[in-house]
């Protein structure tokens, strides 16, 4: 197991490609599990969702208690509250309540996926669920992440398209020159279930399955 070092650049900006493990064999539950998450840092297109529930078929697999949370679904309401207009106090308070939840079945790994890009957004998540996060940033090239929103949205979604096009080299360039970020992974030459894999591994390598 390969421990995280926080605050070394050097470990932050590790760029992950190889050692993945195999669809979630070999893996057994660490009481730093019990502790820790894992967050899935990208932008649009970045293949965030997908990943997502590619590890929650291998966590599956090998029989690991896990729970599953894209934080999108979280905030998705309107009308806002006047004192919260981006959602995010709600979107922490439902993430909170949910995540209760699922801790009465009993201890598990929490892996989410979203967007952060400052250290009040990781803290904020932090603080709902009441364990620290690993931040793991999907790298996706501009190209690959715009073939993937045309294929989500296309024809039937002219605005949304739109909107995330317009949206996407802010949000890129804010999540990849993030502090928060504790590993990167380039995913335009790996498949979704490599980067789950690789996502996996490092898993292991800080001690969490």
């Amino acid at each position: 197991m390969q421990t995280l070092a926080p605050g070394t650049d050097t470990e932050k900006r590790r760029r992950l490609t190889s050692n993945r493990c195999q669809n979630g064999r070999g893996m057994q539950v660490s009481n730093y599990g019990d502790s820790h998450g894992i967050f899935i840092n990208g932008a649009f297109g970045a293949g965030k969702s997908t990943v997502l529930d590619l590890i929650g078929d291998r966590l599956a697999q090998a029989q690991l208690p896990f729970s599953l949370m894209d934080v999108d679904w979280f905030h998705r309401s309107s009308p806002t509250a006047s004192d919260d207009p981006d959602n995010v106090l709600t979107e922490a308070r439902n993430i909170a309540a949910v995540w209760s939840n699922y801790l009465e079945a009993g201890p598990r790994i929490a892996v989410l996926s979203g967007v952060i890009t400052s250290a009040d957004a990781r803290r904020r998540y932090e603080v709902a669920l009441g364990r620290r996060l690993h931040v793991v940033c999907l790298s996706v090239s501009k190209r690959i992440a715009f073939e993937r929103l045309e294929r989500r949205y296309g024809g039937r979604q002219p605005e949304a398209l739109a909107w995330h096009r317009n949206h996407w080299a802010l949000t890129a360039s804010a999540i990849e020159r993030s502090s928060e970020n504790d590993f990167i992974i380039e995913t335009d030459d790996h498949s979704s279930s490599q980067v789950a894999d690789i996502i996996l591994d490092y898993s292991n390598r800080v001690g969490l399955t």
